[in-house]
């Protein structure tokens, strides 16, 4: 189950809805760098993997209803609230993309809230 809300009160900006299983709730890159080195191995640096690293890809089939609502929140333009399995968590949709009720969202994560 996905929960989207706004930071700020408005009458469209919450909305609960089931993701569909091909949802991507763990992922996420390290904040690594890696540099060739002039003997032909390379330097790799690995300052690990932290909570704002994490990006979510969610799909769900959503009625037109819930659809406008999902729009609402992405059109505001803020910073929200993600809830899922893994926890609530502060970020922004980096993409949207909504076609005859399926949906393709991609969040990336600021900062965990709770777990």
């Amino acid at each position: 189950m996905i929960g989207l809300s706004t930071q700020e009160t408005q009458t469209d900006g919450a909305i609960i809805f089931h993701e569909k299983a091909t949802s991507e709730l763990r992922r996420a890159s390290p904040r690594a760098s890696r540099v060739a080195t002039l003997d032909g191995n390379a330097e790799v640096i690995h300052a690990g993997v932290s909570e704002g690293d994490r990006i979510f890809r969610i799909y769900a089939d959503l009625t037109e209803e819930e659809a406008a609502t999902v729009w609402a929140i992405y059109s505001a333009g803020t910073m929200i609230h993600f809830s899922c399995s893994e926890g609530f968590f502060l970020g922004y949709i980096q993409t949207l993309k909504l076609d005859n009720g399926a949906l393709q969202l991609t969040f990336y994560v600021k900062e965990r809230l709770s777990s």
